[in-house]
């Protein structure tokens, strides 16, 4: 199993045409010594190609490999989409060379979505959290000339509008003026009264107070950048995205922990293939919503879990009830563990925010 995820992973970055090598003199194996013919060592088995190669070649082979295994994808693609387990149920008997590898299928798939989440996200504004306070419905601080960015001594008082009366003991004015009283003219949050507003509001310890503030500081830092925050993100996401997978083979070997004849290697390829549909159809989910139909998200929530029913009763034979608390298990996990996942993304990404941002303000 672990020389199928070696060649599959190696094969996404290099050629996986019929012959690898580049003349037709017989080259030697890098492992064992041995002449090599064709694509594997016949002693050691070891795939026969050379990836220290110029960046051009690299390209040129994947792109060629790519479209050379273009009727592998309309056999696995569509499959996989609309047929749940047709795809792994075929895979796991035997028939596999029609199919293209689970692995590098699930990384390709995983490359497109991020790809695509990050590219619309930043041109529709998702991740763009700045408030957008008009003058005329806050109070903004004025720091004075000859003061720093965080000092901030004299206050903007919010014009009326016609009609409307002033009323600075109402709730609306009050919430205003929490939040608005905070930011300065020029975007900026005002650290100094953000920490005396934790000083006078948290009844605690020094050290909790401490705490509290550095994590203000810390969401300050992000919110002044969001540019560097989402370039953390996107770092992070694609490589802790990673983590699911094994989650999803644990959540397999719990719900089916003495199934006759089936074994981990199973979990392994159900874990994937679900997987790589799970990031082709939120890649197609999120296309559609561009086009103007946001209530398709409700689909989003719907149609993984029964999926992943149907998926399940296919690949092991489960029943409808047990398929049923199975397919519970395993989503409740899942989601109970994306959670987690956000939540670590987010604080890897706001803590390499806050040590960019910081040192760029050194300099």
């Amino acid at each position: 199993m672990s020389q199928e995820f070696e060649t599959a992973a190696l094969g996404s970055v290099g050629s996986l045409t019929e012959n690898g090598q580049t003349n037709g003199a017989p080259s030697e194996c890098r492992n064992c010594g041995e002449p090599v013919h064709r694509r594997y060592c016949g002693a050691c088995g070891q795939l026969a190609q050379n990836f220290h190669k110029p960046l051009v070649n690299l390209i040129a082979e994947v792109l060629g490999d790519f479209f050379s295994l273009d009727g592998r994808v309309a056999r696995t693609v569509p499959a996989l989409l609309f047929s749940s387990g047709k795809i792994t149920k075929s895979y796991l008997s035997g028939k596999r060379q029609r199919y293209v590898p689970p692995f590098r299928l699930y990384l390709l798939s995983s490359f497109i979505f991020f790809l695509a989440l990050f590219s619309v996200g930043q041109s529709q504004h998702w991740f763009d959290f700045r408030l957008d306070i008009p003058p005329d419905a806050s109070v903004l601080v004025t720091p004075d000339d000859t003061s720093s960015k965080d000092k901030a001594d004299e206050t903007t008082i919010p014009e009326v509008k016609q009609g409307e009366k002033y009323s600075p003991d109402s709730q609306t004015n009050e919430t205003q003026h929490e939040v608005g009283d905070l930011l300065t003219e020029n975007g900026r949050v005002n650290r100094k009264l953000l920490e005396q507003r934790i000083d006078e509001s948290v009844e605690a310890e020094a050290p909790v107070k401490a705490f509290l503030k550095e994590l203000a500081n810390v969401g300050v830092d992000v919110y002044e950048n969001p540019a560097l925050f989402l370039s953390a993100m996107r770092n992070w996401a694609p490589r802790l995205a990673l983590i699911m997978t094994p989650v999803m083979i644990f959540c397999l070997v719990i719900v089916y922990p003495f199934r006759k004849g089936v074994y981990v290697y199973d979990h392994v390829i159900t874990a994937l293939h679900y997987q790589t549909w799970l990031y082709l159809f939120t890649t197609l989910v999120l296309g559609i919503s561009l086009l103007g139909f946001s209530a398709v998200w409700w689909v989003f929530l719907l149609v993984p879990p029964l999926y992943l029913y149907r998926m399940m009763r296919r690949v092991y034979a489960s029943g409808r009830l047990l398929g049923l608390f199975r397919t519970f298990v395993v989503v409740f996990l899942l989601a109970v563990t994306l959670l987690i996942w956000l939540a670590v993304v987010f604080a890897l990404s706001a803590s390499e925010t806050t040590e960019i941002s910081r040192q760029l303000s050194q300099n």
